[in-house]
């Protein structure tokens, strides 16, 4: 058998063990399309459970006096603004350990001097019926910075979570949101012993 053709299949056998499963619904808010330079606001979006004031800016809209960097992911972003806020109930294996990512972006210039402020919003990561909630993070990027990439890494108690982004003040741009199960050690040995094969037969086959 030739290397060119049993690649295809070494590649299929690590693959599944490589990427952990997204585990959030609409995460970089592309549905509803708004379409191009344009804003929208929305009570509520695919997924999500949207409180307070919110909208959809997709790539290319500007306003005369704000700025929103582009799209990290997609060509639609979400803006929460003043006390707005986001949720979305997901299902969790109590034990294991998760990663939350997402970009947060603060306005950019040409912006009015009134909006020229840090984007900045409290994180939360709770058991759907908690008795209070308290900020499991807070995140802030200074005015003319644009996305910056934000993470929180937790493990589940119980089965049922709500992750959450409340708006901190000012106007704060979320896209591209990841929620994944982090891999076990076993796992990362599993892969490990993936390549190993995979490299020892590609090498047997050039030798052929």
């Amino acid at each position: 058998m030739q290397l060119p053709k049993i690649l295809p299949l070494l590649a299929t056998i690590a693959a599944p063990t490589a990427f952990a499963q997204q585990l959030l619904l609409n995460p970089s808010f592309e549905l509803p399309n708004i379409g191009l330079n344009n804003a929208s606001y929305f009570g509520s979006l695919p997924g999500w459970t949207v409180s307070g004031p919110a909208a959809l800016i997709s790539a290319g809209y500007t306003e005369g006096d704000a700025t929103w960097p582009a799209p990290t992911d997609g060509t639609q972003l979400l803006d929460i603004y003043s006390s707005g806020a986001i949720s979305q109930s997901v299902a969790l294996s109590a034990g294991k350990t998760y990663s939350l990512k997402f970009d947060l972006g603060s306005l950019l210039p040409p912006t009015s001097t009134t909006y020229q402020v840090p984007a900045s919003v409290n994180v939360y990561v709770a058991n759907p019926n908690p008795t209070s909630w308290t900020p499991f993070a807070n995140f802030s990027v200074p005015f003319g910075t644009g996305f910056v990439t934000e993470q929180v890494t937790f493990t589940a108690i119980t089965g049922s979570y709500v992750i959450a982004v409340y708006g901190n003040g000012g106007y704060s741009a979320l896209d591209n949101f990841t929620l994944v199960a982090v891999p076990e050690p076993s796992s990362y040995a599993a892969i490990f012993g993936l390549g190993l094969l995979a490299w020892g037969t590609a090498s047997r086959i050039r030798r052929k």
